[in-house]
């Protein structure tokens, strides 16, 4: 396995094993993650990017369903407290830069792997 994807799967278990599952941490983590990828995919020759790019493209329902807040727990929408720290949480203008953010490094991702190719 080479550097860049041994790089990407250490990338990948941290996502995987995060302890906070709140969506606020599961998105600072992605956003940490998109980072890095970016990082790894700037640095690694072009015949490589195509293929760690696809490997990513593979694991992108886990991060679907990490992003769409699985990991609130069920239960605690019943309760009306929780279920206006979430809304809050969800609100918070912390949360709406760090959309902003995994937003403009997806871009800068997609930037990077067609860079040179022509249409």
């Amino acid at each position: 396995m080479s550097h860049s994807m041994d790089r990407f799967h250490k990338l990948l278990d941290g996502v995987k094993n995060q302890e906070d599952k709140s969506p606020k941490a599961t998105l600072q983590t992605f956003v940490h993650f998109l980072k890095e990828m970016k990082d790894i995919i700037k640095h690694s020759p072009k015949e490589e990017r195509e293929h760690i790019f696809k490997e990513f493209q593979k694991h992108q329902k886990e991060f679907e369903s990490a992003m769409k807040g699985l990991h609130v727990d069920k239960s605690k929408l019943d309760d009306p407290k929780e279920l206006e720290k979430i809304k809050s949480q969800l609100e918070s203008e912390d949360f709406k830069a760090l959309v902003k953010e995994m937003s403009e490094q997806l871009f800068e991702i997609v930037k990077i792997m067609y860079e040179g190719k022509t249409h």
